[in-house]
């Protein structure tokens, strides 16, 4: 599944859970209806901005969102670790 149709589900699923329309996430997030539609259809690509507006008003961390849309693209079968984060360096 491409990622841009994974995020938009995990938008959807957390919309409709909330009892959310599409114009009260639009509301909320600063965003346009349409777009809201385009991101839940996976037809546009959310920027991170728009990702750090829409993460909140669905009552989720930017990175929370992201991680459950990276499940959906995995799969549940999927055991893959995360991967590793490289050490700082000094």
């Amino acid at each position: 599944m491409k990622p841009e149709k994974a995020v938009g589900e995990v938008v959807r699923a957390a919309r409709k859970r909330l009892g959310f329309t599409q114009n009260e996430l639009a509301e909320k997030a600063n965003i346009e209806r349409d777009y809201v539609s385009r991101i839940e259809r996976g037809t546009s690509s959310m920027s991170i901005r728009v990702l750090y507006r829409v993460g909140p008003a669905l009552g989720m961390r930017p990175f929370a969102l992201l991680a459950l849309a990276d499940q959906v693209t995995q799969g549940p079968a999927s055991k893959q670790p995360p991967p590793a984060i490289p050490p700082r360096r000094r």
